[in-house]
């Protein structure tokens, strides 16, 4: 999916010819074609593994800028778009990228 339409409704004067594989907000999980969703999160900090993310071949990353430690500084290699309060708010993510329609997705949340 093209990272831009996945991303619509969050940054809607984004445009990139980037083609997102799949997406994921663990690190470990990150593979080749990945999008990196990075937030604070309860046990951990995301952001903390962007670095790491990319290393593994995320060709783009989101995350929360809200406080963001210097360690977690955006790579310049990739697309890095800060998305506030992205902890709340990334849920809808895989639903677009599955392409699930509004109406569904706003059921689940």
């Amino acid at each position: 999916m093209n990272l831009a339409k996945l991303l619509n409704s969050w940054l809607p004067n984004f445009t990139s010819d980037c083609e997102v594989l799949g997406l994921h907000n663990d690190s470990r999980q990150i593979k080749p074609g990945y999008l990196f969703i990075a937030y604070p999160g309860a046990a951990a900090d995301g952001r903390l593994y962007i670095h790491q993310a990319v290393k593994a071949g995320a060709v783009a990353v989101v995350y929360d800028p809200e406080c963001l430690p210097d360690a977690c500084l955006p790579m310049p290699d990739v697309p890095c778009l800060p998305i506030r309060e992205l902890g709340k708010n990334w849920l809808p993510l895989p639903m677009f990228f599955m392409d699930i329609p509004h109406e569904v997705s706003r059921l689940l949340e």
